[in-house]
């Protein structure tokens, strides 16, 4: 009890600054309170929403120390899931459901994103796509923007971080996924 009430006496006297560091020693001490004394969830590391990828579930990781891939990334602690089987890079469906868990309730799930961190030196191409985004309006019209699409995912190991965005509050999943060409995924199926 003692290190919640320090906890929180160190998270109100942070609530002046400004600074980006004070957000992330929040930010921390935060989940700090959820990991040590809630064991039903753990708050911003994914448990919020369930997802797939091209209709293959993601689960979470049982032991780190088989995945070979993940011993040189540099924030290894925040990849708690992996995807239950390699995937093919091209036309990556992502799907979304939102868990309604008390402690964490992330809301209806409004929007998403999703990053690929390769763990090899891959380059990923991109093109730009103009598209409106109606969360930004000028002159009472959604602004124009321009997205970085990839219209396929190289062969390789990734970290990818899946990101939701709720109603209420957003959750995010660090997941191991592993992309290979169309003819060695239909072995793993």
């Amino acid at each position: 009890m003692k290190k919640i009430a320090l906890g929180l006496i160190t998270l109100l006297m942070l609530q002046g600054c400004n600074s980006h560091d004070a957000k992330l020693i929040k930010t921390f001490l935060v989940n700090d309170v959820f990991k040590k004394y809630n064991n039903t969830t753990i708050a911003y590391e994914g448990y919020a929403f369930n997802a797939t990828l091209n209709d293959i579930p993601i689960i979470e990781i049982s032991n780190k120390d088989k995945i070979k891939s993940l011993e040189g990334y540099l924030d290894i602690a925040s990849v708690r899931w992996r995807l239950l089987k390699p995937i093919n890079g091209k036309d990556i469906k992502v799907q979304l459901q939102r868990r309604r868990i008390k402690e964490h309730d992330i809301g209806k799930i409004k929007s998403y994103e999703v990053k690929y961190n390769p763990l090899t030196e891959i380059k990923i191409e991109t093109k730009k796509i103009r598209v409106e985004d109606k969360s930004i309006l000028v002159n009472g019209s959604a602004m124009i923007i321009y997205k970085d699409v990839i219209d396929r995912v190289p062969v390789g190991d990734y970290v990818v971080s899946v990101t939701a965005r709720g109603s209420k509050n957003w959750d995010r999943k660090e997941v191991f996924v592993q992309i290979r060409e169309e003819d060695n995924v239909s072995k793993f199926l």
